[in-house]
């Protein structure tokens, strides 16, 4: 697929991806796509940094956001896979912590929180959506700025300082949530402390040991501050594609939005997915599991009938000054992955999946 093939249809006029950036003032982009199970094409575009103009290469690194969290439940299952816990386990046992329980809530909940439900962020556990509950309705991480002390695990699931989110509570009994109604970041807060207390290691060690150097993606990093060349990083940009203050802040909530990446290395995660846990010869998690996360949105979400070829996975992701989606067609092989560094990128990746899936039928078939 060559570059002359992306073509945007804005009000009957054609426009290349580069218009489309301008318009929303973004001004880097990094596209890679799944065919045959391969990545068959990665183009950058724009700049890394408005203020340097360097462009943006395929190998450019990018804050991944909530995008995090699908790559991260890998980390989770292999826990399973690995026979540290059951997928339908209360958690609690191996937490060495006291999951504290909202005014509203029965603590007898707690034996309910299990690996399946915190993954399908249907656990029980504080996040976006719990509209009409005491107890505190958020569901994204702002960030720490650069200069702006980071707390410990341990804070960030107390809230306090200097951590600048609420404490992480059971707030409703587990596996009642609407489907599409609450959406848990603190979950995945909950899940790291669980793997670090299983394992005796840390989030990021243990994703890069049993998830990123297997999968061979090594321009990606779960490092809250990363040892990689700081060169190869895109700048956040606002909305109106000014640079945010020290270029990227600090996301302490690993699991939940501090994965750094490119798109060619997420495609990675797309083929595992698409193969059935293996890739490069090798089998990273058990069927059973992938079909677990595929089949029943556990760690992404879905769309359509698993059996149609129209079926796809997908999970976006909004950090400060950077927005990105992937989605995968399990069905076709295939996949597509974007990653922009400024805040109007939302709009942007929409149009070119939708563009791409256009081009190739991906969802008329």
């Amino acid at each position: 697929m060559n570059i002359e093939d992306i073509v945007i249809q804005i009000d009957g006029s054609s426009q290349t991806i580069l218009n489309r950036m301008r318009h929303y003032n973004v001004p880097g982009l990094s596209l890679a796509l799944v065919q045959d199970n391969e990545v068959a094409w990665s183009q950058g575009f724009g700049v890394l940094d408005a203020n340097t103009n360097d462009a943006v290469r395929s190998s450019s690194i990018f804050q991944a956001a909530s995008i995090s969290k699908p790559i991260s439940a890998i980390g989770f299952l292999r826990l399973v896979q690995d026979k540290l816990i059951g997928l339908d386990e209360d958690v609690n046992p191996h937490l060495n912590w006291d999951l504290p329980v909202c005014v509203n809530a029965d603590p007898e909940w707690l034996r309910e929180v299990t690996l399946r439900r915190l993954l399908k962020h249907n656990g029980g556990i504080s996040g976006r959506g719990l509209k009409n509950l005491p107890c505190n309705n958020f569901g994204g991480f702002i960030g720490y700025p650069d200069g702006v002390k980071v707390p410990t695990l341990v804070e960030i699931l107390e809230g306090s300082s200097p951590s600048n989110s609420p404490q992480i509570q059971l707030t409703y009994q587990p596996d009642t949530a609407p489907d599409g109604g609450y959406y848990s970041g603190a979950g995945y807060v909950l899940m790291t402390r669980l793997l670090e207390e299983l394992t005796e290691s840390s989030f990021d060690q243990w994703m890069k040991e049993k998830v990123l150097s297997p999968l061979e993606m090594s321009h990606s990093t779960f490092q809250v501050e990363p040892s990689i060349d700081q060169d190869q990083f895109a700048a956040g940009h606002d909305w109106n594609r000014n640079p945010i203050p020290g270029k990227r802040f600090r996301y302490p909530e690993s699991a939940a939005a501090g994965l750094y990446s490119t798109p060619v290395d997420l495609c990675q995660f797309i083929i595992l997915l698409n193969q059935k846990g293996m890739i490069n010869g090798k089998k990273i998690l058990e069927k059973d599991l992938i079909d677990t996360m595929v089949n029943e949105s556990t760690g992404i979400f879905t769309s359509g009938d698993p059996q149609s070829t129209a079926f796809f996975y997908a999970h976006s992701g909004s950090n400060a000054g950077f927005s990105c989606t992937l989605r995968g067609y399990p069905n076709q092989n295939a996949g597509v992955v974007v990653m922009t560094n400024g805040m109007n990128g939302d709009a942007l990746y929409n149009e070119i999946v939708t563009t791409i899936s256009t081009f190739l039928n991906w969802d008329d078939r």
